[in-house]
């Protein structure tokens, strides 16, 4: 299970360094399992709509998040489940509509290159998004 991976990697991990990290390594978690991304999409057509339960290891992470705004690392006018759903959008999306993307823009989006270039700018985005000032030292 990935997010056991995750917890087992990062729990020793604090402030953005376990952000940071935990997204580059689900981004390529998907990458590595492309079978993920399409279980997910027809267990969600199964729900129809239907309200589950959070996972605990979701809540914990959900926890960690809301810990790091009490203690100023993470923005504090930030909902931990929007964070969430930030780092999922973003990662997700590129397996999901890459080859749409290629094609709106003219690019191939195949190459290595690309795909690096797209996983960095995710990494600053989510940066400059959710962490207070100081946070994250320059690259």
């Amino acid at each position: 299970d990935y997010l056991d991976e995750l917890f087992s990697k990062y729990r020793g991990l604090q402030g953005a360094k376990y952000y940071l990290q935990a997204m580059r390594d689900f981004f390529e978690f998907c990458d590595e399992h492309p079978e993920l991304l399409r279980m997910q999409s027809w267990i969600c057509a199964e729900q129809r709509g239907r309200r589950t339960k959070t996972s605990e290891k979701v809540n914990t992470v959900l926890e960690d998040i809301e810990r790091d705004r009490r203690e100023g690392i993470v923005r504090e006018d930030m909902n931990p489940k929007h964070i969430m759903i930030f780092l999922y959008c973003l990662v997700e999306q590129w397996f999901i509509g890459k080859d749409l993307y290629a094609l709106r823009l003219g690019m191939n989006l195949s190459e290595p290159e690309q795909r690096e270039k797209y996983i960095d700018a995710v990494v600053k985005l989510f940066e400059s998004g959710i962490f207070t000032a100081g946070q994250v030292k320059p690259s």
